[in-house]
């Protein structure tokens, strides 16, 4: 009848506007979404069905502060773009992204040249998407098994005898300061992105990150502000042994899917600090004699 006809209607276009899915290991469903980053696609792998899980806790009044990874945000998409513009910033370099969300900054990196990259972050769901994510976009992984997907041989970027130099894959793991990839590895390159919630996280990255980068090694910030949070940060650094290289502003088109309104609008600064090894130090002293 007429309403028969008019459901399989809507269910017709209910599937056709549906992003694609995809299993991303043990039954783990993924809706893939297409972007843009610096004019050129990129796929984001995200929980099937997020979208109506955030509206109805939303129309409940409960909490959407647990979704907070759940989108492509500015500072993620600012530095996506920066490292897609200039590959010669991760080129080569070992990364690691603290707070990785979705992982768009560091599998970014990774898609530009960088060695290896690793993704860390409080929450296991995250790192679910962002591996898959990394998968779509044609790159190796590893740690799927350890993130309950499967599919691979190692349980996770903390196994210490696999996480080495010559590694080329992206992997991620839950952040734990006292894991052998985190307080025994070092690293080329860490990203900051949209991290400085609360004065206790700043206290934490001013002690760890020092003891977490190689010799020459590069901090970058990004946030839609610089406030007080953020700048204590950035003179803790450059008081320790560490250049301010760069100060910049970006604007980021909001032209995507799952991109969330951020009160700090378009705009996002970047911020590239550089550790200051032995070397360098006497060879700039020198230069200025």
């Amino acid at each position: 009848g007429e309403e028969e006809e008019e459901e399989e209607e809507e269910a017709f276009e209910s599937a056709s506007s549906s992003p694609p899915h995809v299993d991303g290991g043990n039954g783990v469903m993924m809706e893939l979404h297409d972007m843009e980053i610096n004019q050129k696609p990129f796929i984001i792998a995200r929980p099937l069905g997020i979208d109506d899980e955030i509206l109805e806790v939303a129309q409940k009044g409960g909490d959407l502060d647990q979704y907070f990874w759940a989108f492509a945000w500015p500072a993620a998409v600012a530095l996506a773009t920066e490292f897609r513009k200039r590959p010669e910033l991760v080129s080569g370099l070992s990364v690691m992204e603290i707070g990785s969300g979705l992982g768009i900054s560091a599998i970014n990196a990774k898609i530009q040249g960088a060695s290896k990259a690793v993704l860390v972050d409080t929450l296991l769901e995250p790192l679910q998407c962002a591996l898959v994510t990394a998968q779509e976009n044609g790159l190796k992984v590893k740690g799927k098994s350890g993130l309950g997907l499967g599919d691979d041989d190692h349980d996770a970027a903390a196994d210490d005898d696999d996480n080495d130099d010559d590694d080329d894959s992206v992997s991620a793991s839950l952040l734990d300061w006292e894991a052998p990839f985190m307080r025994q590895q070092k690293y080329d390159m860490i990203i900051l992105g949209d991290v400085f919630q609360t004065p206790n996280i700043v206290k934490t990255l001013q002690t760890k990150i020092p003891s977490m980068l190689n010799p020459g090694g590069t901090v970058i910030i990004a946030g839609a502000s610089l406030d007080v949070t953020e700048l204590n940060f950035i003179g803790a650094l450059t008081n320790g042994g560490y250049d301010l290289e760069e100060v910049a502003r970006r604007e980021v088109s909001r032209d995507f899917d799952v991109q969330m309104e951020d009160p700090g609008g378009n705009s996002v600064h970047l911020v590239r600090l550089r550790h200051i090894t032995p070397q360098a130090a006497a060879a700039a002293a020198a230069a200025a004699a």
